[in-house]
């Protein structure tokens, strides 16, 4: 599949000859030249590990004046590239996004590929995860990515009763919205096994219950997401929190 920007096409796809879990990004750079070590990063973020780079062959009018680059990716070792490559528009969109500076470049981009997230969605979560760190948590960025991707489920759990409470359009029914989303997060809960990532999604659970109002489905939310939040819904906080507005 392919995805256009003003200043990069990407393509993601896979040749024959590619052993399971490998794919490949086709990348036409349009813009001086492609710091190699400010793309890897990138690609890793997503999940990626980098195997190969084939640079740019001699430019061809055909290219119109692009650069292509190349890259042999291996995918995590618990994703099959066909799983991956139904998530292939939502990644390719995002990292096209990534490498312009449109959106951000950390380990919760690995949710996009890993669990079909888009950037909106992913947003929420590290936002969810800034608060929670302003609020005295000590679990790192690197393990609450993790506890989410091994907790499916309850991730889009978590996010389906985010659009349940707060969506403008698209909900028929707010409250079977809501009831069906804590049906999931419940049943996802009893299947997580280790104690500090139950922990973690509860903690997300108990946040995105405290959020009374969002901008997150008005376009300003694209430019600052802010939440209000009933601080005193969320276990742990000093006294005199009280409700505040957090950006």
């Amino acid at each position: 599949m392919n995805q256009t920007n003003h200043t990069h096409r990407l393509q993601l796809f896979r040749q024959d000859a590619d052993r399971a879990g490998q794919l490949r990004l086709r990348l036409c750079h349009c813009c001086g030249d492609l710091t190699l070590s400010d793309t890897v990063p990138v690609l890793e973020n997503f999940g990626f590990r980098v195997i190969d780079h084939v640079p740019p062959p001699l430019q061809s009018p055909a290219e119109n004046g692009n650069r292509v680059h190349e890259f042999l990716l291996a995918l995590p070792p618990a994703q099959s590239a066909d799983q991956f490559m139904a998530h292939a528009p939502i990644v390719a969109a995002a990292l096209a996004a990534v490498c312009t500076g449109e959106a951000e470049n950390d380990p919760f981009n690995r949710l996009i590929g890993g669990l079909g997230l888009d950037l909106r969605e992913a947003k929420w979560l590290r936002a969810c995860y800034r608060y929670l760190r302003q609020t005295g948590s000590h679990f790192g960025l690197a393990t609450v990515v993790e506890a989410l991707g091994r907790a499916p489920m309850v991730t889009q759990g978590l996010l389906a009763l985010f659009r349940a409470r707060h969506a403008r359009h698209g909900i028929a029914n707010r409250a079977a919205s809501q009831t069906e989303a804590e049906a999931a997060i419940q049943q996802g809960l009893a299947n997580v096994a280790a104690i500090n990532d139950d922990r973690l999604l509860r903690a997300f659970h108990t946040l995105i219950l405290a959020i009374l109002r969002t901008n997150a489905f008005v376009e300003a939310g694209r430019e600052a997401l802010a939440f209000k939040m009933d601080s005193a819904a969320v276990p742990g906080l000093p006294l005199g929190y009280g409700r505040l507005r957090w950006l």
